[in-house]
């Protein structure tokens, strides 16, 4: 059975705060999603299927994703978004002087989002790292990668 879009989205929004999100019709939230989870597969580096084999018309995998995949397809999709958040052109507009980085500034601001984006980035690899050592059905492969030592 094939699995729905809906189920990364779900992760995805669950791990953002977005407040420009209410203010979007579904479609464009949809597309938005559509766009950052296509961005999000490329860094899926070794998936235990075929993600780029989807339709974004019927909004769904051509295969059925396990939780391990979801979950980290949709850290990686959530990933995206901190990234298009950081890059934003908005919180660098105004120039700071070294002193307003002592106190709340868009400087700041634009620091501690950085510090978050690299948190992410080591908690993603971390997943990465664990999602590649186990099968679908979670059990080790670290047996078979020892060929067959460990069971």
């Amino acid at each position: 059975m094939a699995t729905s879009y809906e189920a990364v989205f779900k992760v995805v929004l669950g791990r953002i705060k977005d407040f420009n999100i209410p203010l979007m019709s579904d479609e464009v939230i949809e597309q938005d999603l559509i766009l950052l989870m296509d961005s999000a597969i490329l860094n899926f580096e070794f998936p235990r299927m075929n993600l780029k084999q989807k339709d974004d018309l019927t909004m769904t995998f051509n295969e059925t994703l396990d939780f391990d995949t979801i979950q980290l397809l949709g850290q990686l999709t959530a990933y995206e978004w901190l990234s298009r958040v950081v890059m934003d052109i908005d919180l660098l507009k105004p120039s700071m002087s070294p002193e307003e980085f002592k106190t709340w500034s868009h400087g700041n601001s634009l620091i501690g989002l950085n510090k978050v984006l690299a948190f992410h980035s080591k908690r993603i690899a971390d997943m990465k790292r664990s999602y590649s050592r186990r099968d679908e059905n979670n059990k080790s492969k670290l047996g078979q990668l020892s060929g067959g030592g460990f069971q």
